[in-house]
């Protein structure tokens, strides 16, 4: 529904730009005519003629009606503002010509309360100004000019600045010692409530907002923004949003003079930009003509704020759609998202060591890319170059470089983790997590598709599960409203650790999401870090490699694990250039210096068994195996971490150990306390015994697990090899465990997890 105010004047003889010359003791007036039909339109200017004519003690004729702006209220009804020179009190001239027009379906007022549309530009609206009045003052006459009937925010403003609409404020505004009762917060209240039902009946409550307040008005103004800013309700914040900017004129803040005004003000704003208009207090918002230099200079202030609130409101809305609070629903939606350990690994991993990592802002590769507004950037190295380390410090580092309030939404594979923390299912349900809990506006597709499917099917994870392609979808949806106001980095480390094939579709569906992307001012950046093999193509992005740029690391590294204990430069220097690359050697080669340095071992010898060492992790790792003394229960170990379908918690491992094919435990509790059951405060250190320091127990969610220490270790050769080594000596052993857990599962419903979970 659409509104529109017809504004019309009645000039008593007074020709284009000729100075009214009011009679003595005469006065003009402006009064409102409501509820005129539309279908009056054309001959209303007759039927108001006509009227006045009936009225006495009007002065000369009043036959030249000059229309100046129309307006509509709703479909069928329109509102004009009159001005006519009389004797009349304000109260006997809207009676007179109530009297005279009783004929006509018109109703007059000279009381202009609550919201009254001024002028409204036919070509469109961009801003709305809203007009409050200050003490003992008239809504429209406190802007009208001294020497004519001109009011410069109806007559003036709009032919300096267009695409506005003007709004006036009226209210009571007689002094405390009156009748009247209200505070100053009474009084803001009631314009908060009426600038929010005028503009949502009109549904313009996005439209930007520029105030203007004379006196009291300005602290009505004050007030209400105060209160808009607690922000009750939706409609409070979506003014908060709107409202740009404010001109006051003479508004007092600090020094009340007013006696009767302090009763009303409770609160003072300082800090405001003053500009000196040469006027005295009335003649503040009183203009005469289009050229007078004061009215200029407040027609560019305003001309300034409206063309800054136009964009910036409009920012700020994109922003608020984005940031919806999250309701009931939402919270379920995320719930159904989410799995266990999904941030698992990232948060495992311990930051960068100082001075680590740092070359990284400054290489030129990356500069390039964060100037870009689409790119990918790939990190790729050997196994065990440090790619976990670097990512992780480049998303804590690099999205200021990238730009301001960017978002960023990262995930780490993890080939050793749980079944969703190595596939793409999982790693669109994490990003679409940190999507829907950053900004819930961005994704109600997906919180919609959520409701419909939860009542119609039944609840998520029992009744239905999500699946890739929507997931997939509902990413491709939302980012091009995330970019019309932030920029975005996505960060996925390890991307080999999902498997050749899922990386090459995920690849694909990247370079597509970016083609289809439509321009905006915000950038959106992906940022991997992956092995060259089995990621062999990578014919898209930019590129980094890391093993020909970290050896100042790998030496920063070397000198702070050597520092206080170890300061043999010479020492240091042959790990450093023997590394080629690798962190992960170089880490092996000093704790192994240093438990040398501890035996009192001498410098000949540790160069020695420095050279001796393996090059390659692979054959490093099949070394540590080569030398353990307990085969047996080093193979059987390995088996359960490697073969198992999920990391298995301590609890788990320490069952799985017990069970022997050769045993014939008959309870739980018997194998509980049999000798090979590792007891809890021992099972941190057997596990680094027999797997040679190449497992570990991690956090988890839920309860401590086991696993390898890398994914070189999990990813075939080193296993592979020290499994087939074992397996030469300890005859039989791989097939005897599964048969063995058989054994203890058939006699306890309490370890029947064993069954799935025993190596075949």
């Amino acid at each position: 529904m659409t509104a529109i105010v017809l504004v019309m004047t009645i000039l008593i003889r007074r020709s284009s730009g000729q100075l009214l010359k009011l009679p003595k003791n005469k006065k003009s007036l402006t009064l409102r005519i409501d509820d005129i039909p539309a279908d009056y339109i054309d001959i209303l200017d007759h039927n108001l003629e006509s009227i006045v004519k009936e009225v006495l003690n009007l002065w000369g004729d009043a036959d030249k009606v000059v229309r100046c702006s129309l307006v509509r209220y709703g479909n069928d009804s329109l509102c004009a503002t009159i001005s006519i020179i009389t004797l009349l009190s304000v109260d006997d001239l809207s009676a007179q010509l109530g009297r005279a027009g009783n004929s006509y379906p018109y109703s007059f007022t000279c009381k202009f309360e609550g919201i009254i549309l001024l002028y409204e530009d036919e070509n469109g609206v961009d801003v709305d100004i809203i007009v409050v009045t200050g003490l003992g003052g008239y809504a429209l006459g406190s802007w009208k000019s001294p020497n004519s009937d001109d009011v410069w925010l109806r007559d003036f403003l709009p032919k300096d600045v267009p695409n506005i609409r003007v709004l006036l404020y009226g209210y009571d505004t007689t002094l405390p010692g009156s009748l009247l009762k209200q505070s100053i917060g009474d009084l803001g209240g009631a314009l908060l409530e009426q600038i929010n039902a005028y503009r949502a009946r009109d549904k313009t409550s996005h439209r930007p907002i520029i105030f203007i307040g004379y006196s009291l008005g300005g602290l009505l103004i004050k007030e209400m923004l105060i209160r808009v800013r607690r922000k009750r309700s939706d409609e409070d914040a979506i003014l908060s949003n709107a409202s740009y900017g404010i001109l006051f004129f003479g508004v007092p803040n600090l020094s009340l003079r007013n006696d009767q005004l302090r009763t009303l003000v409770r609160v003072a704003v300082t800090n405001e930009d003053n500009i000196p208009l040469n006027r005295d207090y009335s003649g503040l918002v009183k203009y005469s003509s289009r050229s007078q230099g004061d009215y200029t200079v407040v027609r560019e202030r305003l001309r300034r704020l409206i063309d800054k609130a136009k964009q910036e409101v409009a920012t700020r809305f994109a922003e608020y759609n984005l940031y919806q609070p999250q309701s009931e629903i939402t919270q379920a939606c995320l719930r159904s998202l989410a799995f266990d350990d999904m941030d698992g690994r990232q948060n495992k991993i311990a930051a960068a060591a100082k001075d680590i990592c740092k070359w990284l802002l400054s290489h030129e590769t990356l500069v390039q890319w964060t100037r870009q507004y689409r790119g990918l950037l790939w990190i790729k190295g050997k196994p065990g170059s440090g790619k976990l380390t670097l990512l992780k410090f480049a998303l804590c580092e690099v999205p200021a470089y990238y730009g301001a309030d960017t978002l960023v939404f990262s995930f780490f594979f993890h080939g050793r983790g749980y079944e969703l923390q190595r596939n793409l299912l999982g790693l669109f349900r994490s990003i679409l997590y940190q999507l829907l809990s950053c900004v819930p506006g961005a994704l109600r597709d997906l919180i919609d598709e959520f409701e419909a499917k939860r009542k119609s099917v039944g609840e998520p994870g029992e009744k239905w599960q999500w699946h890739l392609q929507q997931l997939q979808a509902f990413l491709a949806s939302s980012l091009p409203r995330i970019l019309k106001r932030f920029p975005v980095i996505v960060f996925i480390d390890a991307l080999d650790e999902c498997g050749e094939q899922p990386a090459v579709e995920l690849i694909g569906y990247l370079k597509d999401l970016l083609l289809g992307l439509p321009l905006t001012n915000s950038r959106f950046g992906i940022f991997f870090s992956c092995r060259y093999y089995p990621i062999v193509e990578l014919d898209s992005g930019s590129t980094i490699l890391l093993d020909t740029e970290n050896n100042a690391d790998i030496t920063t590294y070397i000198q702070t694990r050597f520092s206080g204990s170890y300061t043999d430069a010479q020492i240091q220097s042959i790990i450093s250039d023997s590394a080629q690359g690798v962190f992960m050697w170089a880490h092996f080669v000093v704790e192994r210096v240093l438990q040398l340095k501890r035996q009192g071992e001498s410098r000949g010898k540790i160069k020695t068994e420095i050279k001796r060492t393996p090059q390659t992790l692979d054959d490093l790792y099949h070394g540590l195996i080569q030398g353990v003394e307990n085969r047996s229960d080093a193979l059987r170990l390995m088996q359960w971490i490697c073969f198992s379908i999920r990391p298995l918690t301590t609890d788990e491992l320490q069952w799985a150990m017990a069970v022997q094919p050769d045993r014939t435990h008959k309870s739980l509790e018997e194998c509980q306390h049999s000798e090979d059951f590792i007891a809890d405060e021992n099972v941190d250190r057997r596990i680094k015994t027999l797997s040679c320091g190449l497992a570990e127990i991690v956090a988890s969610t839920t309860a401590p697990v086991v696993q390898f220490i890398h994914q070189t270790v999990q990813a075939g050769g080193p296993v592979k090899i020290s499994l087939a080594a074992l397996c030469h000596n300890v005859m039989g052993v791989s097939r005897e465990v599964g048969r063995g857990s058989r054994n203890i599962s058939e006699r306890s419903s309490g370890s029947a997890w064993m069954v799935d979970r025993a190596p075949r």
